[in-house]
């Protein structure tokens, strides 16, 4: 529960995030959900991306980031982010 994560997207500011008693960062902007914005994220911290819009998974602007995927249910997916 101490790992910092990414869950995109979110139908509000950080529901995700309180629903999985999680700390980090959510947005609902779909152009903000790109390869340089999670960069910076890991880099202040981020471990884990929840992509709860499978949709998402075939995005170029994400594919650099979406390699090594630790979980999955349903439709929801989990990356790790950094080693």
């Amino acid at each position: 529960e101490d790992k910092l994560v990414i869950s995109i997207p979110d139908i509000s500011p950080n529901n995700t995030l309180y629903l999985m008693r999680r700390k980090g960062w959510s947005t609902q902007n779909v152009p903000e959900h790109n390869a340089e914005r999670i960069a910076y994220l890991t880099e202040l911290g981020a471990q884990y991306l929840i992509i709860s819009d499978t949709s998402l998974l075939t995005s170029d602007a994400l594919k650099t980031v979406l390699h090594t995927e630790v979980g999955k249910y349903q439709h929801i997916r989990v990356y790790k982010l950094s080693d």
